[in-house]
């Protein structure tokens, strides 16, 4: 395993690399404007026809539209559960209430409150948020 350390500073090989894309980059952007701009009887043979210089550059802004428009977000559709699943109410960082009252009860579990503090928040599990909206009904 090498000792270098990942520097993101140019480097003589870098350098030279984006030099080359940079130049490259141009050339084929004065290419391509000279097969779509230039009549017909300047070009050489074997340049395709004029309808590609038009038709590529859409294709491919609209393949890359479908897949910003349509194709991310039905991925994150695929990720998502169902409305049922309970991982839509509960994760590895919810606290239920049943878990911060006992957090409440001094150590040994002899029934003595801790020191009173701040309200503490935690989670309500389904079963209580039903019975508290079936209580509520029932007043009403």
């Amino acid at each position: 395993m090498s000792s270098a350390t990942h520097n993101p500073s140019p480097t003589p090989v870098r350098a030279v690399r984006g030099f080359v894309s940079y130049l490259l980059s141009r050339a084929a952007l004065a290419l391509y404007l000279c097969w779509a701009i230039l009549p017909e009887s300047l070009l050489p043979d074997f340049f395709p026809q004029r309808y590609w210089a038009v038709a590529i550059p859409i294709y491919a802004a609209t393949s890359f539209a479908a897949c910003v428009l349509v194709g991310y977000p039905c991925l994150g559709l695929c990720a998502t559960p169902t409305l049922d699943d309970v991982r839509n109410a509960v994760d590895e960082h919810s606290l239920f209430f049943d878990e911060v009252d006992k957090e409440e009860i001094g150590p040994g579990g002899d029934g003595r409150k801790k020191k009173k503090g701040p309200v503490k928040v935690g989670d309500m599990s389904l079963a209580r948020q039903l019975k508290a909206i079936l209580v509520q009904e029932s007043l009403q």
